[in-house]
């Protein structure tokens, strides 16, 4: 075997037509049938239908942001380290669209689907879009078109393009079988949560009178002694992100907890991000470990004896998109602990709410089980690809 080093070309080289942006109408409260992707739905780990929306009746099946099967997607604005995120669509089981900070790409006839996937995900195209990201903030910075469509990428033959997809063509199909299942599984539960919150049989109560709400803080970066050798979690609000938080990039130190009051909270503590301008904001958490949180995240210390915080975690979850919008704040739309104190949520027994728990937690270990395997699938199929790309070089057999 000899080897032959790729050239290079604008991504545009393999696209049909101009990259579009989706549509983002107003979501409705109630199931029409027709659901649009959230930005979350794309993911380090390619896509995930997940913080699903029901879109507005009245849609037409020919709209230009209706998604297909197999449609390459691409995130045009989010954090710094999510914005450019892609992933391939795979069917929900229902109409769904698009939205406007998410772009869809056109393989052309020099390329096939699988292999632009392929090059949107590797290495060196997301370092190039996250570099080229621009924003007054790092919670949300955004990409254009035009600076994807300049990326430089391989000029790779179809034969050669085949070549490099069917070499990872087992572990897709593996992946692509657990995809579908997992989309399935978690429209399922939205639909269960989704029911079992808007019945309006049940009792509804502020959440201030059945748990506390509290925050904390950033102790001076200035001082060493609050962060070096720390060993105590301190969560940021980009680690608020719909999990159990186990571990932190940051800790800080006993002293910092003894002399800025900053507090432990226990295990099973939920948290909610109050700050953020990108998807940020709203997202919720529970703490699998004691940890400390900083002044933009809300801990919410649940009373056993009337809410249990795994209810209070589905029910933050579904509620994403409207708790976003009942921020306030003069430069940007943030909640307080006052606002977090006056939401009003279902609130049955607790029979009540263990007897909604329980099916949930079952679909989650599932759905759980699932994605690790498609974690554990993704990690050796990048791997592969990148082996591919970063080397630049294609094989033939010698002469």
């Amino acid at each position: 075997m000899r080897g032959e080093v790729f050239d290079k070309v604008p991504l545009s080289y393999y696209l049909s037509g101009p990259i579009r942006n989706g549509y983002s109408p107003s979501e409705n409260q109630d199931w029409t049938g027709m659901q649009m992707l959230g930005l979350g739905c794309l993911t380090p780990k390619g896509f995930q239908p997940r913080q699903l929306k029901n879109a507005p009746a009245g849609i037409p099946l020919d709209h230009s942001a209706m998604l297909s099967d197999g449609d390459i997607l691409m995130s045009r604005a989010n954090t710094r380290e999510l914005v450019g995120l892609a992933g391939t669509y795979r069917d929900i089981g229902t109409p769904c669209i698009y939205p406007d900070l998410m772009m869809r790409l056109c393989p052309s006839d020099l390329c096939i689907p699988e292999f632009l996937e392929v090059l949107l995900q590797s290495s060196s195209v997301r370092r190039r879009v996250i570099a080229s990201a621009q924003g007054t903030s790092e919670s949300m910075v955004k990409i254009s078109a035009g600076t994807v469509q300049d990326t430089p990428v391989p000029l790779v033959p179809l034969a050669e393009q085949r070549r490099i997809v069917e070499a990872l063509d087992a572990v897709t199909a593996s992946r692509k079988s657990i995809e579908t299942s997992i989309a399935k599984h978690r429209v399922i539960r939205s639909e269960v949560m989704r029911q079992f919150f808007h019945d309006k049989s049940i009792p509804r109560l502020q959440l201030g009178l059945v748990a506390k709400v509290s925050s904390g803080s950033t102790p001076s970066r200035a001082c060493a002694d609050y962060w070096r050798s720390g060993t105590i979690p301190w969560v940021r609000t980009a680690e608020v992100n719909f999990s159990e938080i186990n571990a932190t990039k940051e800790h800080v130190t006993h002293e910092a907890v003894a002399r800025t009051g900053l507090k432990v909270h226990p295990k099973n503590t939920v948290l909610l991000a109050m700050y953020g301008e990108g998807v940020t904001r709203g997202r919720s958490a529970i703490l699998g470990t004691e940890a400390t949180v900083n002044q933009a995240t809300a801990a919410i210390s649940c009373d056993p004896k009337r809410l249990d915080y795994r209810y209070l975690y589905y029910w933050l979850e579904l509620s994403y998109e409207k708790i976003r919008k009942i921020g306030h704040g003069s430069n940007q739309t943030n909640l307080s602990g006052s606002l977090v104190e006056s939401l009003t949520l279902p609130l049955p027994t607790l029979k009540g709410q263990m007897e909604f728990i329980e099916p949930l937690r079952a679909l989650d270990e599932h759905i759980g089980a699932e994605t690790d395997s498609v974690t554990k699938l993704n990690t050796l199929r990048q791997g592969v690809a990148d082996d591919f790309l970063a080397a630049g070089v294609r094989f033939r057999d010698a002469p």
